[in-house]
């Protein structure tokens, strides 16, 4: 199936509504980027997130709704992906990690970085799967984390309720191998091994 990207510099998600500007209750139309802006952001030095920040919309072709949206610092210093379910909640998120941040004024930024970590994902779920929720609203995730050394930490939440401390279960792994966690930092426009992040690219 074919898709198209959209590019803006706001993207979260939020119920539908009938605002012509709010497509998907996903962002403001005035904040829609053409390509030529957005490969200029991306194309900034990667310390300059506030103003190199874009989100990713992808659209299949003869669908309604997005299936998922990148927010991406330039030359991908941080990413994360939410993958959309058929109302919009963010289903799985996954954030790789920055590379770089801001330097200070005696420490000037000399990185090469070719690769970034895919730190973590989270699965959530909602008292429902037949309207719009809020991420904040769901009734329990699983979160794994990973480190570059083999560590891994997997943390499984279900809320307690208003009043109710949340229930959470977790383990702890050693040597794990991580090699899959590697992204390649993309060349702008090259956005689909980031909105397949376990390897179930488009031919």
């Amino acid at each position: 199936m074919s898709h198209r990207y959209i590019y803006t510099t706001q993207v979260g998600t939020r119920a539908d509504t009938n605002d012509p500007g709010r497509p998907w209750g996903l962002y403001f139309a005035d904040d829609e980027l053409t390509e030529d802006a957005a490969r200029a952001r991306y194309a900034l030095e990667p310390q300059d997130r506030q103003n190199g920040f874009i989100g990713i919309v992808r659209v299949e072709d003869g669908e309604e709704r997005p299936s998922a949206y990148l927010q991406m610092g330039p030359r991908a210093n941080g990413a994360r992906l939410h993958n959309l379910g058929p109302h919009g909640v963010i289903q799985v998120s996954y954030t790789w990690d920055a590379y770089h941040e801001p330097p200070r004024a005696s420490d000037p930024y000399e990185g090469d970085a070719s690769q970034v970590f895919l730190g973590s994902i989270v699965w959530f779920t909602y008292p429902d799967e037949n309207q719009f929720w809020r991420q904040s609203k769901n009734v329990g995730s699983v979160m794994y984390d990973f480190r570059e050394n083999g560590y891994a930490r997997a943390d499984e939440s279900v809320r307690g309720g208003f009043g109710n401390p949340d229930e959470v279960t977790t383990r702890e792994f050693e040597n794990v191998d991580v090699s899959a966690n590697w992204f390649d930092i993309p060349e702008f426009g090259d956005w689909e091994a980031f909105f397949h992040p376990e390897g179930d690219e488009e031919e």
